[in-house]
């Protein structure tokens, strides 16, 4: 059994190669030496010349940042098409994974019971209970739950209390499993309570069964527009990389380690332009939330910080994410990866 205690399980999941045509000419040459590395540890896919661009770019980004900063005996490459079997970088020996229990992750993770394994990506999933998150919210945010006996707030106080400070549209998020689903109402004044509550039940549904009893099972919010919305990735409480939640872009767009693209609106698909006063006033937003994180949670050592915009321009919370499984958008992979090397975080 593989004992070493700075090793890394790589997890790359299974992607086709897309139509090379579709690469911008700009990002020509770094694509082709992308292609040219995934070939070399990746088995060909029944859809290659097909696949999707950014979901191929995103998943050899990975690849590519990991064999550049990891140390080649240490590490196990795990496909997903072959999830009982990890290749060593060195000289592609296969050993099984389940002999390979205390290496540190790297990568998307396939299923939910792995992805939630790592002790990062529970406390990042828990987001809404903690103070430095409702503080810089910038909206009502209220964790609740479904007949939690007296351990925190029920969905319906939820609502009641939204209502109360004057929030006619909700957002409910379901944070007791990771994207389990999000819902938004609105919710006219001439309402009760009553109706109120059974107008989310009816949206939530059986949300409200799997997580019964469980106090943290939603987070009600007041609905606020936001802006210019940007992802953080976070490692050892620091900041690394950033980018704008810019759907089509991949690493090849990036530009600077916090790239300065960013699209004012990321549901009407505005324009994306280069905006380093914005870019800067949210990265410095997220340096102090960071850093208020790491006071409040220090266990919470990894993770995703999405910020935007929100009313008169001032900088909020939109959440925090996993870090392993969350969209790398123009972010300078390789970044992440050195940092998590200078780390001493491991699953808790």
């Amino acid at each position: 059994m593989t004992t070493e205690k700075d090793g890394w399980l790589l997890s790359i999941r299974a992607q086709a190669i897309p139509d090379l045509d579709q690469v911008p000419p700009r990002h020509q040459a770094q694509a082709r030496t992308l292609v040219d590395l995934w070939r070399r540890w990746i088995p060909p896919h029944e859809d290659d010349g097909a696949g999707d661009y950014e979901d191929f770019f995103e998943q050899a980004d990975r690849l590519a940042a990991a064999v550049e900063h990891l140390d080649p005996s240490t590490t196990f490459l795990m496909e997903s098409r072959d999830r009982g079997w990890a290749r060593r970088l060195l000289d592609a020996e296969p050993t099984p994974t389940n002999m390979l229990p205390q290496l540190r992750r790297y990568g998307m993770q396939h299923r939910f019971s792995e992805f939630a394994a790592d002790g990062q990506e529970r406390r990042a999933d828990q987001y809404a209970r903690y103070d430095t998150f409702r503080k810089h919210a910038g909206r009502v945010a209220i964790p609740c739950g479904v007949n939690v006996e007296g351990l925190g707030v029920e969905l319906g106080g939820a609502i009641q209390q939204a209502r109360r400070a004057g929030q006619g549209r909700i957002v409910v998020k379901a944070v007791f499993e990771s994207k389990y689903g999000l819902w938004v109402l609105d919710l006219p004044a001439t309402v009760t309570d009553a109706q109120a509550l059974r107008a989310v039940e009816d949206e939530v549904g059986w949300a409200t069964v799997h997580a019964d009893g469980n106090p943290h099972a939603f987070l009600v919010q007041g609905w606020v527009p936001m802006t210019h919305e940007y992802r953080v990735f976070v490692v050892g409480h620091v900041p690394v990389t950033g980018a704008g939640a810019i759907e089509e872009h991949t690493p090849l767009d990036s530009i600077e380690a916090f790239d300065p693209q960013l699209r004012e609106s990321r549901q009407g698909k505005t324009a994306v332009i280069v905006d380093r006063p914005r870019r800067d006033v949210l990265v410095g937003f997220a340096k102090r939330v960071a850093a208020e994180l790491a006071a409040e949670e220090p266990g919470l050592v990894n993770y995703t910080l999405d910020v935007a915009l929100g009313a008169n321009n001032e900088p909020l919370i939109v959440e925090l994410n996993g870090l392993m499984n969350s969209g790398l958008y123009a972010t300078t992979t390789g970044l992440t990866v050195a940092a998590l090397m200078a780390t001493e975080h491991r699953a808790l």
